[in-house]
């Protein structure tokens, strides 16, 4: 188990835990993103989540919970490890949701997944193969990504400029949403 205590008040999460019907479950991965949130923003805050395999699935759990779904203004799950507990739970999603899929991964079955998809309200996907160097390159999902969060309108998107190797730092208000973006120091 790991300790979080400090920033969330969530004691433990006991791991291994990888599957759906997990997510939810008293004290589990849910529990301590929602205990993060109220810890970092003002009661009322609705955060955009994002999160690539288990953490896309957590996303999409927080999404259509009746406890959680509050919490949640926007969701960007990459290749999101997730199943039904409940036959159509995912169409209770109520926020925008952002699903981001590589074709020909082997060990994340779009066509298995595409069923899931349909089913959210509000989904918007950005699926392409790795073998499409351009459309599955860092910097076009990262744009994608952006386009989602801020709205930006698909003439503005291709001159936007997200250098590789080094991050866009964001400022965020008492809401958690952004009031300015700007280019950070490069990773070394």
């Amino acid at each position: 188990a790991y300790e979080i205590a400090e920033v969330t008040g969530v004691q433990t999460c006991p791991l291994p835990i990888s599957r759906s019907e997990h997510n939810l479950k008293p004290g589990g991965p849910a529990e301590i993103v929602a205990a993060t949130i109220d810890a970092l923003a003002p009661a009322g805050t609705r955060a955009a989540l994002i999160g690539s395999d288990w953490g896309g699935g957590i996303a999409l759990s927080m999404a259509h919970s009746r406890k959680h779904r509050h919490r949640v203004r926007s969701v960007v799950a990459h290749l999101p490890s997730y199943s039904e507990v409940e036959k159509d739970e995912l169409s209770k999603i109520k926020s925008d949701v952002m699903v981001c899929w590589v074709k020909d991964d082997q060990m994340h079955n779009f066509n298995k997944w595409k069923s899931n998809l349909k089913k959210i309200p509000k989904a918007t996907a950005y699926v392409a193969s790795r073998h499409d160097e351009a459309a599955w390159s860092d910097a076009s999902r990262e744009r994608a990504i952006v386009k989602f969060l801020e709205g930006i309108p698909d003439d503005v998107i291709p001159g936007l400029e997200i250098p590789t190797g080094t991050p866009l730092v964001y400022k965020l208000d008492q809401s958690l949403r952004s009031e300015e973006r700007r280019v950070g120091k490069e990773c070394r």
